[in-house]
């Protein structure tokens, strides 16, 4: 039987988070009416037990041209933006400080008119000045990592993050999806799992309660991909739980497959064709084959009926067959019959017309038998002997004795069916010794 298996590889673009930089450098100077800029969000996060940064503080003439840049960013006037900043670069002496919040500045425009290069590069450059607030560098490793990420450069995001992880404390979950979706798509798929383990558990253990479908579908390609088949099982349980689709139902069935676990399949299978899921022919015969090996072949050949009914399920040999075979372990022969001699006028080397004829010879429709019997030997039948001897007995009960006879005399070879054809043939002759001599005594009667 074909095991259904449904692909759970995801693409890439369907995994990956769409990149929001950590940090906005607008909204790093809430008191434009200052002379200090403040690291407000950086220094609101301090760490405990650790030594924060002393405030920064930023010259008057700098600060005005970071201000009208910030003016004209907010009006997404970036030109007017951009100038303002290379004045501030010809201010002489620039701290680091400075020269940190104008390339911070820079990296902002250049993110949001998405030159994701120039923006690496300005953070960059960022990173590279000393004596920084401590979350600046926090909030300008992570926008880096990102954009390294959205420049499918996984190796330099998964290095900037394992760097930021080391220095922040309760990261939050989603800077470990990014770690993971890193790896996977560098194909480290065990050293993926863990963060994204980790991410799903946090996502859990919040008020919402559940994590995101892409993390579980990401958590699910991952132990596929390690071929371990039960806790990808597990997770697309979880998954049919939190956001049913059809998807994840095939796909449990299929990893059920995985395990040899048929019970299970069936059940998964049968759940998602009663919650009107199916609509592919291949759903429909995995199911009825299951029911089938299973004992239960009339509810099979319902679910057949009902796919060829709706159109799902092309009415071509193998699906005919497959419905008819239904019925037959059903003990429903009669109903097997029409969906057999659909199959057997599409099939080639009348094989099907065999079966068709011995299905209505028990039956004891034996003219019909025989012209199904007659129907195989015409297509060339591998097995002639089997249509002769079925024609030969379907003759026989239609009281054709004589042709029933030459029937089982072209009967060739060594095996079973000549030896039967043999015994045939003297039966015959024998019946017709005794057919006539039963003749003969009838007229002699008549005559005296």
């Amino acid at each position: 039987m074909q095991v259904v298996r449904a692909s759970l590889i995801a693409s890439a673009a369907l995994l990956a988070a769409p990149l929001t930089l950590s940090a906005n450098p607008l909204s790093q100077w809430s008191n434009l009416g200052s002379v200090v800029f403040a690291q407000e969000e950086e220094e609101k996060s301090k760490l405990e037990g650790r030594q924060t940064k002393r405030a920064q503080t930023m010259r008057e003439a700098v600060y005005k041209r970071l201000s009208a840049a910030q003016e004209a960013a907010e009006a997404e006037d970036y030109a007017t933006a951009e100038k303002e900043l290379a004045a501030v670069e010809k201010v002489k002496n620039l701290t680091p400080y400075e020269t940190a919040q104008l390339y911070n500045f820079y990296a902002f425009i250049y993110y949001s008119k998405e030159d994701y290069q120039a923006a690496t590069r300005a953070y960059e450059t960022v990173l590279a000045q000393p004596e920084l607030p401590e979350g600046m560098v926090l909030a300008t490793r992570y926008s880096l990592a990102q954009l390294y990420f959205v420049q499918e450069n996984y190796r330099k995001a998964e290095s900037m993050l394992v760097e930021w992880f080391k220095l922040v404390e309760n990261p939050n979950p989603r800077a470990y999806v990014m770690l993971s979706q890193a790896r996977y798509s560098m194909e480290e798929y065990r050293s993926a799992l863990e963060p994204m383990t980790t991410a799903i558990e946090l996502a859990e253990a919040s008020e919402e309660g559940k994590a995101d479908e892409n993390w579980y579908s990401l958590q699910r390609v991952l132990y596929y991909q390690l071929e371990d088949y039960e806790n990808t099982a597990k997770v697309l349980e979880k998954l049919i739980r939190l956001y049913p689709r059809k998807d994840y139902w095939m796909q449990l069935a299929g990893m059920f497959g995985e395990l040899d676990d048929q019970e299970k399949q069936l059940i998964v299978l049968d759940l998602a064709y009663k919650q009107g899921f199916f609509s592919r022919g291949s759903e429909y015969t995995n199911l009825a084959q299951l029911l089938i090996q299973d004992e239960i072949p009339i509810r099979a050949a319902q679910i057949l009926e009902d796919g060829m009914e709706k159109g799902h399920v092309e009415k071509n040999v193998n699906n005919l067959r497959l419905l008819s075979q239904a019925y037959v372990v059903a003990q429903e022969d009669k109903k097997a019959i029409e969906p057999l001699r659909a199959a057997a006028k599409l099939d080639d080397d009348g094989e099907l017309y065999m079966h068709l004829s011995n299905s209505l010879f028990n039956l004891d429709r034996f003219k019909e038998s025989e012209d199904a019997a007659r129907e195989a030997i015409k297509r060339g039948l591998k097995k002639k002997s089997d249509a002769q001897i079925t024609l030969g007995m379907a003759l026989y009960e239609q009281d054709k004795l004589e042709a029933a006879r030459k029937v089982f005399l072209q009967v060739g070879g060594k095996g079973a069916n000549s030896k039967m054809a043999s015994q045939w043939v003297n039966y015959i002759v024998k019946e017709q010794e005794r057919l006539d001599q039963l003749e003969k005594a009838m007229a002699a009667n008549r005559a005296s």
